[in-house]
């Protein structure tokens, strides 16, 4: 009766004698007390300590007397922020404490945008340049590489426009003519380029009944 109106549990060590039942606190608090009820402790951190830990933080109880209730707190390692039974505003880059790495091991970086213990999962793989593309949580399936940024230059010394439609394909990029000029676009090079002025200016001889025709149809034979 003493130990049950306590909420607590009753105990005989031993049978064999008298006067040795104890009062103990019912899990996860712990205490015992022989004869009376007991003076009950329950850090809360046995049970909430994952929650700070996930975050790399650790958990505090400072009042660890049974009623007093809700008082732990994550705090952050070194010091500085706490807060009430959740976690504290640390810094909290996540890619530091990836173990394997994840995106390393596939040769791309990880980036946190968001490196606080209340922003998580938002860590993010992202592929070293010159290639592009980026992945929330996992690494990046495909990296893409527009190789205009890396060769265009030598379409635009020659005048014309570098395109590259498939940036998952290695190889694929070409030079183009630009208008008026026409021409099969060439992979890897300039393209020869070619500018046929009856294309302009044919409505000139057809409005006469005429037909028109350009001789030499080289870029620099213009007029």
């Amino acid at each position: 009766g003493v130990c049950r109106r306590a909420a607590q549990g009753c105990v005989d060590p031993s049978l064999n004698r008298f006067g040795d039942w104890e009062c103990r606190c019912a899990p996860p608090a712990v205490g015992a007390a022989r004869g009376t009820p007991a003076e009950c402790a329950l850090d809360e951190c046995r049970v909430h300590r994952e929650v700070c830990a996930a975050v790399g933080q650790v958990c505090i109880d400072s009042d660890t007397r049974a009623f007093a209730l809700g008082d732990w707190q994550c705090r952050c390692r070194g010091g500085g922020a706490a807060a009430y039974a959740a976690p504290a505003g640390c810094p909290y880059d996540e890619c530091d404490y990836q173990s394997p790495p994840v995106c390393a091991r596939v040769g791309q970086a990880c980036v946190d945008p968001a490196p606080i213990a209340a922003s998580l999962g938002d860590w993010t793989c992202v592929c070293p340049p010159p290639y592009s593309g980026s992945a929330v949580g996992e690494v990046v399936a495909a990296c893409e590489l527009d190789e205009c940024a890396l060769a265009g230059g030598a379409c635009v010394a020659a005048g014309q426009v570098c395109r590259d439609d498939d940036v998952a394909v290695p190889h694929t990029w070409v030079c183009a003519c630009r208008a008026p000029f026409s021409g099969t676009p060439r992979a890897g090079a300039p393209a020869t380029c070619v500018l046929d002025e009856c294309v302009a200016n044919g409505a000139v001889c057809a409005a006469r009944g005429q037909q028109c025709a350009d001789p030499d149809t080289t870029p620099g034979a213009a007029g």
